[in-house]
């Protein structure tokens, strides 16, 4: 179906260094439709759609899960299977249902990967949404720590278990009783390193939905330059480069192994016998590049206690690009504003304000100087 979109076009506001958007758009906008957007600053983003995309919107709630670029390993788990489901659902729609479990014969896992290499450069921006139910021994007993890896990045070429890897762990401590974890674990076993390890304490909420982000690069050999920065429910919890410079050889190994592998799951470890845990995943969106496009409850970035990713399609150039919609768990009526973010992590000063559909036909009025676009 065609959509006529409308923008009022209004003088591009000067600014350096940051993505500037022409003109909020007039009207409202709805899940699913074909946005585009002019200004100045947006870089040059090609290929224009992510690496990887996964809403687990189209699966049958029940069956095993069947995203498109991804691939799904399991033990005989008899706890759950990795399906779709909307035991957790944010929106309505199915989400990625993954389970964890020791049993006395060992620790059963489920993971989805990548099916191939997909981060050919330095970069990789990683977001989404993850549901723990960390089931009825939550939290662990006092003196054990229950691990569950969340994400690894690793090479497709290697073992991710035994190569150069950046790991997602989330701890949690039962001398404290806390949803505290500890984050960004970097190893490496076969390139000539003992292994480099970076913590910090975040927090995650179990029961909930939380939102998590990273910015990486995995700098070059030989240089401690190498770079992550991590947000958990839109606070920054750990920065790597100048204030903890991580080698580029941990990231990458002279013998040509290099991080381009992605995956996420329930890989659990430290468990005692019979936990098990449940893992919702949600709108997990991989990409080369850190530009991207945004969608947040504040006129500042920073200040956004949500944000959704948006889906970008078909042009991404200096002064025009089109997205591809995602409201998420914004609802009809609700006031919204979109970042574009460039290809250094930069967002605009502010964002352009929007509001949240019903999927029907928005009433507009017509204003002057208008420019109409037609997909």
């Amino acid at each position: 179906m065609k959509k006529l979109i409308l923008l009022f076009v209004l003088l591009p506001a000067l600014c350096y260094g940051v993505p500037v958007i022409d003109a909020p758009v007039i009207g409202s906008i709805v899940d699913g439709e074909s946005i585009t957007i002019t200004g100045s600053g947006f870089g040059i983003k090609n290929p224009v759609a992510p690496k990887r995309w996964a809403d687990f919107n189209g699966g049958t709630v029940g069956e095993l899960l069947d995203e498109d670029g991804w691939y799904i390993t399991y033990s005989a788990n008899t706890y759950c299977w990795p399906e779709y489901s909307v035991n957790e659902t944010r929106d309505g729609t199915p989400v990625g249902q993954f389970c964890g479990e020791r049993s006395l014969d060992g620790y059963d896992f489920q993971t989805m990967r990548t099916d191939g290499a997909i981060i050919t450069d330095q970069k990789c921006f990683v977001k989404g949404k993850i549901w723990f139910d960390w089931g009825t021994n939550y939290p662990p007993p006092p003196g054990e720590i229950s691990k569950v890896k969340l994400m690894y990045w690793y090479p497709s070429t290697g073992n991710y278990s035994d190569d150069p890897e950046v790991q997602l762990v989330a701890e949690f401590d039962g001398n404290t009783g806390s949803g505290n974890n500890r984050w960004a674990r970097y190893e490496v076993l076969d390139c000539g390193f003992s292994g480099e390890r970076t913590q910090y304490t975040a927090t995650f909420n179990n029961h909930q939905w939380n939102d998590f982000q990273f910015v990486f690069d995995k700098g070059s050999l030989d240089t401690p330059d190498a770079y992550l920065l991590t947000t958990i429910n839109y606070n920054d919890f750990f920065q790597s480069g100048d204030t903890y410079p991580i080698n580029g050889s941990h990231m990458e190994c002279s013998g040509g192994l290099t991080l381009n592998r992605f995956m996420i799951g329930a890989y659990l470890s430290n468990v005692p016998a019979g936990h098990t845990v449940k893992l919702y995943y949600d709108d997990v969106y991989v990409d080369d590049t850190w530009a991207r496009v945004e969608m947040g409850d504040n006129i500042s970035y920073t200040s956004c206690n949500n944000r959704e990713i948006q889906i970008p399609r078909d042009t991404w150039t200096d002064g025009q690009l089109t997205f591809t919609v995602n409201v998420g768990t914004f609802t009809p009526g609700q006031h919204a504003y979109i970042f574009v973010i460039d290809a250094d992590n930069n967002p605009p000063d502010e964002g352009v304000r929007v509001t949240v559909g019903s999927g029907q036909e928005p009433t507009m009025s017509y204003p002057e100087n208008l420019q109409v676009n037609v997909e």
